[in-house]
């Protein structure tokens, strides 16, 4: 009896937990730090932060920890469920079709069978609960099971736009790079009034991505293995974009949509080093997440690289 309580107890915790996990990844992402984002955390800086991994493989760690999330909410759910419905096995709360020997179901492996059946909604029907208890929860599970399942579909579906708009920031600052060279906004091939609609332009892109960053944390682990759509290569070129501004005279230097530029990526920095695993000084954010998820990260033997023209 007390057996049976306990593991009850442990699978209604068990079901608890994801269920705030998912309340806190899809729908209030920017509030609290959910376990899942901790665990990603965790596991980015002990296999891969701290590693040299090669860049054709970092591409797959975005994909391969939405993959873990989404399988790690349905494994936990059907075992919270199994250890509830495991509780009532062999009793006379289920009715077992012909060929199946009540009391011999009586483990946890078909615990998490039934479970798994209805999680999925697959309703085969060779074990039907009886009790007025189980008729009640498992419509409850498989309407949660299919509610998870279409919030995990969405999810993805809003990472992938969110995505494809900081690859085509980081496209942007490659181009104005390499179109303005090492003299940067000081470039004398800019014409007037250039600079502010160039630092405008860029502004807003960068906030939009920093939004996208904080609305989806997970698109943190996704890099590129191409150097011009690498995010946290191409930051390292805006703050010697900004000091460039200071060269210029004071009615061409853009003014404040500089001073807007500048705080975007101070905000964008903050928001490094306050949600994700990043441990650096204030100015040095932007080059450790250079360094540690950038293109080919492993070839840099100096931390503090200086940006480019052409990084490799």
């Amino acid at each position: 009896m007390l057996f049976d309580v306990i593991s009850i107890g442990c699978g209604l915790t068990l079901i608890l937990l994801v269920l705030v996990d998912v309340f806190q990844t899809l729908f209030n992402p920017r509030r609290v730090g959910s376990l899942s984002q901790h665990t990603l955390n965790w596991l980015w800086l002990r296999g891969f932060a701290k590693r040299r991994v090669r860049s054709g493989l970092m591409v797959l760690v975005g994909p391969l920890f939405i993959l873990l999330v989404l399988l790690a909410w349905l494994g936990l759910t059907i075992i919270g469920w199994a250890l509830i419905y495991r509780a009532y096995l062999p009793d006379d709360a289920f009715l077992f079709s012909q060929g199946l020997a009540p009391r011999e179901q009586d483990g946890m492996l078909d615990a998490l069978y039934f479970s798994a059946v209805v999680q999925t909604t697959l309703g085969l029907g060779d074990i039907t609960p009886t009790s007025n208890f189980l008729r009640i929860v498992t419509p409850v599970q498989a309407a949660a099971g299919f509610a998870l399942l279409t919030a995990g579909i969405t999810w993805v579906l809003g990472i992938y736009p969110a995505l494809v708009r900081r690859q085509q920031f980081s496209e942007m600052v490659h181009a104005v790079q390499r179109a303005l060279g090492e003299h940067g906004l000081a470039s004398p091939d800019l014409a007037s009034g250039e600079i502010p609609s160039i630092a405008r332009s860029l502004a807003e892109q960068l906030m939009m991505v920093r939004s996208d960053l904080l609305q989806f944390p997970i698109t943190y682990y996704f890099h590129s293995n191409e150097p011009e759509s690498s995010l946290p290569d191409v930051l390292l070129y805006l703050p010697p974009l900004i000091e460039s501004a200071a060269t210029v005279g004071a009615a061409e230097s853009g003014g404040v949509s500089v001073q807007i530029l500048e705080q975007a990526v101070e905000d964008f920095a903050d928001s490094l080093r306050d949600n994700f695993p990043i441990s650096s000084a204030p100015g040095n954010v932007l080059e450790t997440y250079a360094h540690t998820a950038g293109y080919a990260h492993e070839s840099r033997p100096d931390p503090n690289p200086k940006p480019t023209r052409e990084r490799r």
